[in-house]
């Protein structure tokens, strides 16, 4: 709310998703986690994003649309999980930046 109310940022805003994905690398990093599943991920962002003034099937899609623009841009990168870790064909997303 401060960023909406104070910096006059919008709801629908790309630069409130990708602070949101950073903000969620950044804890799982701290957590001591260097993969974050996809889906685990853009759940953790669409659930901040989301509230009574944006709906959760927009944050999601907002979620989805700035984490690929952050992987053509290589903040982030994406790739399958490691075999012990997961399904084929499951997504991952790594702390680039965001863990520096």
């Amino acid at each position: 709310r401060l960023a909406l109310s104070q910096l006059g940022a919008r709801l629908d805003s790309p630069r409130r998703a990708a602070a949101a994905i950073e903000a969620c690398l950044r804890q799982s990093s701290s957590d001591g986690d260097c993969y974050a599943p996809r889906v685990l991920l853009l759940s953790a962002v669409q659930r901040s994003l989301s509230g009574p003034d944006f709906a959760s099937g927009k944050a999601l899609k907002l979620a989805q649309a700035a984490l690929e623009r952050m992987r053509k841009e290589g903040l982030v990168h994406a790739d399958y999980p490691p075999p012990a870790q997961g399904g084929a064909g499951e997504a991952a997303a790594a702390a680039g930046r965001a863990s520096s």
